[in-house]
């Protein structure tokens, strides 16, 4: 009988150790769970966080801006008054050095309808801008683009209704000039959350960046953005549509606002030396004055105002014509579109001396790439680090090209049928 309540006793302890086991098991499950839905919560949270964040930013920037013009305006026009929106070498003259304003002489008006107000809007937008920059750069977290302002006029006439000629003569002489003002530049306000994902709030409808975070995405992004741009500038050049947007995603990601940390700017990282080279292509350049992280778009010294390495059109012109020029200084070679691109990346006179170590007429780019070594490079005044760059550029762009060709080939056979 003893034994057989020791056997009944450890058959119920065991039953309770199963019982708890079990249980613990359920437990932790539901634990796991309200945890992972907690962390899921949290992040939606710091999305939402992180959202009002930069709505708040956007706010206080708009606010600043809108304040700051209106301090800076009675100082523009004050300026615009005194300068008489005429040049320092005005033969008109100066009294107490305030430019003197002739009725008799057309020439010596601010405004009139032969150059339609030109002097005087480029004198006001002027100072307008100096004016603005000095508020602008006592809060540089803002990150307001400098030289940034741009103004329009027109005529108003009074709102009244009429149905004469008389009347509607006095309107005419009533009309009243109005000045409206606006910016040239777009301010960005980047929300970047715990996932990597990244969303931009624009205070103003500008466009936004390039759509996309895969290759695949912004290849396409590319296409369909700047892709008839390309056509224009790229095929009487003989240089494939799919190329030129496989380089501009290897430069830029299709970013136009994009600034390298060495101050090379827009969809094909022109740098400030090679674009003063497309001067007749890139009108207004400023140089950056930038390097590292503070090569960022508001804050470096060149803006889409002041620079036309930021206007896509002037960028993929310039980029179709300095990729052309160095394919032709290969003409011969098998691998000259390879070489081509070695250039863009690392001058075409690095490209060349490669070639010549071959000691071959018509090397493969894979013979030339192998001799673009560290102790190569660092010869011809790089860090040694570039000779994986250089060899990584070409094999990188020919993937993007791949993948830029089967997306427009695509689209092509699609619009067809």
């Amino acid at each position: 009988m003893k034994l057989l309540k020791n056997k009944k006793a450890k058959y119920f302890i065991t039953m309770v150790c199963v019982f708890l086991i079990i249980s613990l098991g359920v437990f932790l499950y539901f634990v796991e769970k309200n945890l992972h839905k907690s962390n899921r919560l949290g992040y939606i949270g710091q999305k939402s966080n992180n959202l009002l964040e930069s709505y708040q930013k956007a706010e206080k920037t708009l606010f600043y801006i809108d304040t700051a013009a209106k301090y800076s305006a009675p100082e523009a026009f004050f300026m615009t008054a005194y300068e008489g929106a005429m040049p320092d070498d005005s033969s008109c003259g100066r009294y107490y050095n305030f430019a003197i304003w002739d009725i008799e002489d057309e020439k010596c008006l601010p405004m009139n309808d032969k150059n339609n107000n030109e002097n005087f809007k480029s004198s006001f937008e002027s100072k307008m801008n100096k004016a603005l920059d000095n508020y602008f750069k006592l809060v540089p977290e803002l990150e307001i683009p400098l030289d940034n302002y741009k103004i329009n006029i027109f005529e108003e006439a009074p709102k009244e209704e009429f149905s004469t000629a008389e009347q509607y003569s006095m309107l005419e002489q009533n009309k009243k000039i109005v000045v409206a003002g606006d910016t040239r530049t777009p301010l960005f306000f980047r929300i970047e959350n715990p996932s990597g994902d990244i969303y931009y709030v624009l205070p103003s409808n500008f466009p936004l960046g390039p759509v996309g975070k895969t290759a695949k995405e912004r290849i396409k992004f590319i296409i369909d953005t700047y892709g008839p741009i390309v056509k224009k500038y790229c095929e009487p050049l003989e240089i494939p549509e799919s190329l030129m947007v496989a380089l501009i995603y290897k430069e830029s990601g299709g970013n136009r606002f994009a600034i390298s940390a060495t101050g090379c700017a827009g969809l094909n990282q022109f740098c400030y030396g090679t674009a003063k080279e497309y001067a007749n292509i890139f009108e207004i350049l400023t140089p950056c004055n930038c390097e590292g992280e503070n090569c960022k778009y508001g804050i470096a010294a060149c803006s889409e105002a002041n620079d036309n390495r930021f206007d896509p059109e002037k960028s993929i012109h310039a980029g179709c014509v300095l990729l052309s020029n160095y394919i032709k200084q290969f003409e011969g070679k098998t691998s000259k579109v390879d070489f081509g691109l070695a250039a863009y990346n690392g001058g075409p006179e690095t490209i060349k001396e490669a070639i010549t170590l071959t000691g071959k007429t018509d090397p493969s780019w894979q013979e030339v790439s192998v001799l673009i070594t560290p102790e190569f490079v660092k010869s011809r005044g790089f860090d040694p680090s570039k000779s994986d760059e250089i060899r990584n550029y070409v094999l990188k762009i020919k993937q993007f090209e791949e993948e830029a060709e089967k997306q427009i080939s695509g689209a092509e056979k699609k619009a067809v049928s």
